[in-house]
């Protein structure tokens, strides 16, 4: 596994990730209206604008992004 910066080409995936991870892991604990809202939320733009302001990083496997996370102030 690799650990890197992200870079704004990784948007689209980092996106499609959340996303996906939300609908498999989170739909037991939230109602599918609010699953909704979080995906609408989390589109490759909003993803940009965080990393902009946060240390924003990604975890590769195999040139796969397979998970992120990001430091910052709140």
């Amino acid at each position: 596994m690799k650990i890197r910066r992200f870079t704004e080409n990784d948007a689209e995936k980092v996106s499609a990730m959340v996303i996906q991870t939300l609908k498999k892991t989170n739909s037991k604990d939230y109602s599918e209206e609010a699953i909704n809202a979080l995906e609408k939320q989390m589109q490759p733009s909003h993803i940009l604008e965080r990393a902009a302001w946060t240390h924003f990083y990604v975890a590769e496997e195999n040139d796969t992004i397979i998970g992120c996370g990001a430091i910052g102030s709140y």
